[in-house]
């Protein structure tokens, strides 16, 4: 990679959950950078999900390290790391109570401690980008699910993070819904936001990542261009995967 800014770096993370006998992060070292689109992949219970909540500390790492943009996340700066991260959830997490606006503007009124008119100005602008602006005043509830992950989509974009994690955002969608989301990810990835994304979705693996890592046995076993990672998977397990989701 040229000179590109590391933006999330682990260090020697460990991880297990039951008593250690579920192993996710073995002694984990990996970089992140800036401006890139990066898919993690692997099958079902591998700790995709576990590993990206362990950056902005919704999971804890047993030991080593994990550093943001250089320092070190711990308890006593968390909030300023979640003000700079900003996640989406497989189950959309939006206040039923709020309308899409008062959820995209809550996060920058009440966390970056900006004005109503400025977070509603902005919040707008995310919500027409992705395709809601005749939607503002709806409350989730009237809204199908791919609308209420876009609104999840505006409201992370809304408070102009250094990066945004995504965490399987299509699995709770009914499959008309899916390229909805998708296409504002891809449009995001082209902007060359960044971006860690857990998914199922290898179509916008294929199309949208600058690199692919699966995660096995708490670790990355191959990380690559989607290129090489689809079409010369170096790993037997990478290879069997692929070969699996190509039948489907």
């Amino acid at each position: 990679m040229e000179e590109q800014k590391v933006l999330v770096e682990f260090q020697d993370a460990c991880k297990t959950f039951n008593n250690g006998k579920i192993v996710v992060l073995d002694h984990f070292n990996f970089s992140f950078f800036q401006g890139e689109t990066h898919v993690i992949c692997g099958r079902s219970g591998a700790g995709k999900s576990t590993l990206i909540r362990c950056i902005n500390r919704l999971e804890h790492i047993d030991s080593g390290r994990i550093l943001f943009e250089g320092n070190e996340v711990t308890k006593h700066n968390i909030k300023r790391v979640r003000q700079r991260i900003a996640m989406v959830f497989q189950s959309f997490n939006l206040f039923p109570n709020m309308t899409a606006l008062e959820n995209v503007t809550f996060g920058p009124i009440h966390s970056l401690h900006k004005s109503k008119k400025e977070a509603e100005e902005t919040g707008k602008q995310f919500l027409e980008k992705v395709g809601l602006g005749d939607r503002m005043s709806a409350k989730p509830n009237m809204l199908s699910g791919g609308q209420q992950q876009r609104v999840a989509i505006a409201r992370a974009l809304n408070m102009f993070p250094d990066m945004i994690l995504f965490d399987e955002p299509t699995s709770a969608l009914d499959p008309e819904m899916v390229g909805e989301v998708i296409d504002i990810m891809e449009e995001l990835a082209n902007e060359k936001r960044s971006m860690i994304v857990v998914t199922h979705e290898m179509g916008f693996a294929r199309e949208a990542a600058h690199r692919i890592s699966f995660l096995e046995g708490g670790r990355f076993i191959e990380t690559n261009t989607p290129d090489e990672f689809f079409n010369h998977p170096k790993d037997e397990s990478v290879a069997k995967f692929i070969k699996q989701i190509q039948t489907f």
